[in-house]
């Protein structure tokens, strides 16, 4: 993340899970992208500074699972919802 930094710019990522985001946002990204799998704990983990970009989809890919649909239906629901 410092090479990004020396650079003036930032890292942002294609992420889900709560795995992946935790490992991203503690070696330094800004912006997670998509993250529909995320749990609360790790919402709240995310550190001031890190953007989290939801994008949810209106038509869904047939590969979704329930957990993937159930959280964009979620996702749609708060769209007007802003974490701090």
């Amino acid at each position: 993340m410092d090479a990004a930094s020396d650079y003036g710019t930032y890292v942002s990522t294609h992420t889900d899970t709560p795995t992946s985001v935790l490992r991203c946002v503690e070696t330094g990204v800004k912006v997670i992208e998509h993250g529909q799998s995320l749990d609360e704990p790790t919402i709240r983990f995310l550190k001031k500074g890190t953007w989290l970009s939801l994008q949810a989809f209106e038509e869904l890919p047939s590969s979704f699972s329930n957990l993937q649909r159930d959280k964009n239906h979620q996702v749609i629901e708060n769209q007007g919802l802003v974490w701090t």
